[in-house]
């Protein structure tokens, strides 16, 4: 009887995925900062000790960000050594968006990631000189 109730809580519980998830290139956001087709919106990284406070409604879309982008131009269109100086590199131009905080999120997961591959290379390193 408990083989039976596993396998009735598995099958409802279990996520479902249709066909078009799994065939579709396009059906489903596959890495950070890229743009869903349909509503813009860039898939952002969220900060999982901040889960409660996510609304993926408040995440920036890409008319938002181009129009961010836009405003930064124009605010240093004036001073043309200006312009060249401070948003030079697309780094510092998504720096001074909303996308900002997204960026710093995921900053902080590869650093720790990161720390963590370099301990697990050392452990091993060390363990392979063990006579």
């Amino acid at each position: 009887m408990d083989a039976d109730h596993n396998d009735i809580m598995i099958q409802f519980a279990y996520p479902r995925l249709d066909i078009n998830v799994s065939k579709g290139l396009n059906h489903l956001l596959k890495s950070p900062f890229c743009v869903h087709p349909k509503t813009g919106r860039v898939c952002i990284p969220i900060d999982i000790q901040k889960v409660e406070n996510f609304d993926p409604f408040q995440v920036p879309t890409i008319s938002l960000l181009r129009s961010e982008v836009d405003k930064l131009h124009q605010a240093n269109s004036d001073d043309e050594a200006s312009q060249a100086n401070s948003l030079k590199g697309s780094r510092k131009v998504a720096e001074a968006t909303s996308l900002k905080p997204a960026l710093d999120t995921f900053n902080s997961f590869v650093k720790q990631l990161s720390v963590s591959n370099y301990a697990m290379k050392r452990d091993d390193s060390d363990r392979s000189l063990e006579f």
